[in-house]
């Protein structure tokens, strides 16, 4: 079997290249030949390299939605930015074409529902073609599609879909027999999982900045927080965003004059250690497609303080209640408050239960099964 995956870039920035990451590195464990196509060089193509993988650099890809167009600067640059995404899909089209006729995989899948290309090219060459939704596109990160969004659920009867849960495919009617389907992110390796007792005096968000993330209402809740508790407890934020909106929180923690208590880390290749270290990961994100972040902190031994909505839910829910969960910033500083009554032994325990659970439904090897299962039914129709 052969699979050649589209994505934007060759980093692990995101959560939708590390759960790629873990895909194709559990495939070639099971000798399926892996292909990538994409935007850049990082951590994931130096990998390739490294297993002697093909892979093949785009040119400058850009997700197939409108511009955003917040401020003036935006509207001014509008048309241009509308041309280069336009320009980019019609190259990277033909550049996928040439490569599919040079590797002739078996499946093109592409990791992210925004991009177009590797749907357009495997059409063009009459191979199967998988659409991985990751993400509410509308509600969860305001994206519309060009010419809209009805348009990509058309392209998507033309595919087959993977769904990263049952909220996303429900939210996109996701439910062809034998074409949609669902399958949870493989998280991390069962072998990979710890717990570390010795916690420290911070709270840790990781991701990206934006106010879809609800970096504000942490930054919020945190300083409702000190000022009712005499709590020692830091903020630290892992994660990057435009520079306007950083600087947004920039100017809110010193509004809060919160200076001396929240730490902006910026990216860390290290969040695996932060979270086994923090007091709690807090995830206060509006509308995530799978809650791929929960699932790491649980699986690294973290408590996760998490808004009860979309993926975030589903994951709490998950693991049967065994984290704390909220849907208002005054929540959040409850759960900040109750947290931090409670002894260690008894989040000890909680976190051991969560993990176990973990390991049955969120592990790479769980995820690469179904995943092998899925590529052969599609296999078997396109005979």
């Amino acid at each position: 079997m052969k699979i050649l995956f589209i994505s934007i870039n060759g980093g692990l920035e995101g959560g939708a290249n590390v759960a790629l990451f873990n895909m194709m590195k559990e495939l070639h464990k099971r000798n399926v030949e892996v292909i990538l196509a994409t935007g850049s060089r990082g951590a994931l193509t130096d990998w390739m390299e490294q297993e002697n993988l093909q892979y093949f650099l785009t040119y400058h890809p850009i997700f197939y939605t409108y511009p955003s167009h917040k401020t003036l600067g935006d509207m001014l640059y509008y048309p241009i930015e509308l041309v280069k995404r336009l320009i980019s899909n019609k190259i990277n089209t033909k550049q996928v074409c040439k490569i599919i006729k040079q590797t002739n995989p078996d499946i093109v899948h592409t990791n992210v529902s925004p991009i177009y290309y590797g749907y357009l090219a495997a059409k063009k060459c009459g191979i199967a073609h998988v659409w991985h939704i990751r993400e509410f596109l509308d509600i969860g990160l305001g994206m519309t599609f060009i010419p809209c969004n009805r348009i990509l659920r058309q392209k998507w009867e033309n595919s087959y879909t993977i769904s990263i849960s049952e909220e996303i495919a429900k939210h996109f009617e996701r439910k062809r027999v034998g074409k949609d389907f669902v399958l949870i992110d493989g998280v991390m390796s069962e072998k990979e999982i710890i717990y570390n007792s010795q916690k420290k005096e911070y709270f840790l968000f990781v991701g990206r900045l934006s106010e879809q993330k609800g970096c504000n209402d942490l930054i919020e809740a945190y300083s409702k927080y000190i000022s009712i508790s005499s709590s020692e407890t830091e903020l630290w934020i892992a994660g990057v965003g435009n520079d306007d909106y950083e600087k947004s929180l920039h100017n809110l923690v010193k509004k809060r004059q919160l200076e001396d208590r929240v730490k902006f880390l910026g990216f860390r290749s290290d969040r695996y250690k932060l979270m086994s270290e923090a007091k709690a990961l807090i995830v206060p994100s509006y509308n995530e497609g799978f809650g791929f972040i929960t699932v790491e902190a649980i699986m690294n031994g973290c408590p996760v303080i998490g808004r009860y909505t979309a993926g975030t839910k589903l994951i709490l829910d998950s693991v049967k209640g065994t984290e704390w969960s909220f849907t208002n910033i005054d929540e959040l500083v409850q759960c900040m408050l109750e947290l931090s009554k409670v002894n260690i032994q008894e989040i000890e325990n909680r976190l051991l239960s969560a993990q176990e659970i973990a390991r049955n439904l969120f592990s790479t090897e769980s995820n690469c099964d179904n995943l092998m299962r899925i590529y052969t039914s599609i296999l078997e129709k396109e005979k």
